[in-house]
């Protein structure tokens, strides 16, 4: 039998949880992170999206309650009892299921089912079972952006610095246009930002959380200038005694 997962979930969740993620993303330019990945972990489902300076994922899990007056149906089975799965989906696919997807907030808990398809497709569907239009979109589950995708480093800077940094209050300098990224996610809370620097005064990613299922983070100006020199030089080859830069 082919692999095939299947999840339900609320339409509001799915779609804020890519809307959340979209503006951290990198430009079209670099293909790898000009995409969102979208994870099943077997009890949350997380999007989560970067161009290597702004980092942002949000989450849902089944246990989450409507924070409004909503019509729900309360005869869905929501989450999943498959295995866990993981999908890299490109910017525009991402963008465009936010916008065939998305309810007015009354009708937000509709639920749909997200289905990754023999590895190579992410169905979304909205049946007539929740008194609206059938909708169905199917988009490409790409390969050779999930082998890109820097899903490690995100999971590094989010969560396995913490022990290696020691907090300490400092001024530290952010583009404007980076931190207004963050500006557009759901207030399902307070926002705290989170400063890292080590022993020797250098700045670490400012972890970014929004209440409980939004995290983030955004590299201060100066470690993002340190952070590109050592790439550049990295990638300088001497092939034949001539400098390659490759870029």
């Amino acid at each position: 039998m082919s692999p095939r997962t299947k999840l339900m979930m609320p339409t509001c969740e799915f779609v804020g949880c890519l809307a959340d993620v979209l503006p951290a993303a990198g430009d079209k330019d670099y293909e790898s992170l000009h995409a969102v990945q979208i994870v099943w972990t077997g009890e949350k489902f997380y999007a989560q999206a970067t161009d290597r300076s702004v980092i942002a994922r949000s989450y849902w899990d089944e246990g989450v309650e409507p924070d409004r007056d909503v019509d729900e149906d309360m005869f869905v089975d929501w989450g999943s009892a498959d295995d866990p799965w993981s999908a890299v989906i490109s910017w525009p696919d991402a963008k465009d299921l936010v916008a065939k997807f998305k309810l007015p907030p009354k009708l937000g808990w509709a639920a749909l089912s997200v289905e990754y398809v023999n590895h190579r497709y992410v169905r979304v569907t909205r049946s007539r079972d929740t008194g609206l239009s059938q909708l169905v979109q199917q988009v490409d589950a790409r390969p050779e952006l999930t082998n890109a995708f820097p899903a490690d480093m995100i999971a590094e800077v989010l969560y396995g610095r913490a022990d290696a940094w020691q907090i300490e209050q400092r001024e530290i300098a952010y583009p404007l246009a980076d931190l207004s990224r963050f500006a557009g996610v759901r207030p399902r809370g307070p926002i705290a930002l989170t400063f890292y620097t080590n022993d020797k005064g250098r700045h670490g990613a400012t972890r970014v959380t929004v209440g409980e299922r939004f995290v983030g983070a955004v590299l201060p100006i100066r470690d993002r200038e340190e952070d590109r020199e050592a790439r550049t030089a990295a990638r300088i080859a001497k092939i034949d005694g001539e400098q390659v830069l490759d870029i």
